[in-house]
């Protein structure tokens, strides 16, 4: 549960997704207060299952806030596009035209197919 959330963290870090690394990283934290909470059951008073309850609430609670932040591709294409930052490395090229046929296709999803009839 801990290295899955870390993972997630690492990954909507490199995407940009701070809100919703912010959420893996409070069910890291959760799962690592619950993992050890046999450990922490003298620290600061708190009574035996005290500290695995916390532990699963922020698990519980960073992963909701981390599936409800994660940003959607539209999202993802307005941060990364022409119309936000912009590419992040050399390889991409400059020029808003070729962005924008894909920008194109995910606000009106419309596909074409024609067809000739030979008589």
């Amino acid at each position: 549960m801990v290295t899955v959330s870390a993972w997630d963290v690492r990954n909507s870090v490199s995407r940009g997704d701070m809100d919703a690394a912010l959420g893996h990283a409070l069910a890291v934290i959760g799962g690592s207060v619950f993992a050890f909470s046999k450990l922490m059951t003298g620290m600061l008073l708190v009574p035996g299952w005290g500290w695995a309850l916390l532990g699963l609430g922020l698990v519980l609670g960073g992963s909701i806030y981390a599936a409800v932040s994660t940003d959607s591709e539209i999202e993802q294409v307005l941060k990364r596009g022409p119309l936000g930052i912009g590419p992040s490395h050399a390889g991409l090229p400059d020029d808003d035209v070729l962005y924008y046929a894909q920008l194109l296709t995910l606000f009106a999803p419309i596909s074409i197919r024609l067809s000739v009839m030979i008589i």
